[in-house]
């Protein structure tokens, strides 16, 4: 079963959400979400997506974040339209990573500059700016699975 991803570069990525849907990626950033039917075994494209060079899928599978330089946008997977995005003036830092608390509600965005920014998605506004590392960027993100905890790690190591 082949999926026809609409980019001619290199895929990089494939990730599963939930049991029967998939978000294809490539080297070129653009994405793709697309749709399996079980009992016909065909894949089926739902929407396409350009600059998805750092996104993230929520566990709930219903939306996608993705990261330009300075702002965030928020779209439906199924749909594939914008349905909320930050302020572009608040980030001064081009984003280098991101991820996503299991609540769905709170975004963490890691930037050039070292700095960590805790977003209310759907209100677009800071809950809180912290200056992690003072040389190097924030290069990876995760959350603990209750959330309780985020882990970080830099250019350096």
């Amino acid at each position: 079963m082949d999926i026809e991803h609409p980019s001619n570069s290199k895929v990089i990525k494939v990730e599963f959400v939930g049991t029967t849907n998939a978000f294809v990626s490539s080297e070129d950033g653009v994405g793709s979400y697309w749709s399996f039917d079980l009992e016909a075994k065909t894949w089926t494209k739902i929407s396409n997506f350009k600059e998805c060079y750092h996104r993230v899928i929520p566990a709930i599978g219903e939306f996608l974040i993705l990261s330009q330089l300075t702002n965030y946008e928020v779209y439906s997977l199924n749909e594939g339209t914008k349905i909320a995005e930050s302020d572009k003036s608040s980030i001064v830092s081009p984003i280098t990573s991101l991820a996503i608390h299991p609540d769905g509600i709170i975004l963490a965005t890691g930037h050039k500059d070292g700095k960590l920014i805790i977003w209310d998605i759907w209100e677009q506004k800071i809950f809180k700016t912290i200056d992690v590392f003072q040389d190097s960027s924030i290069e990876g993100i995760s959350f603990s699975h209750k959330g309780i905890h985020i882990s970080l790690f830099n250019s350096i190591g």
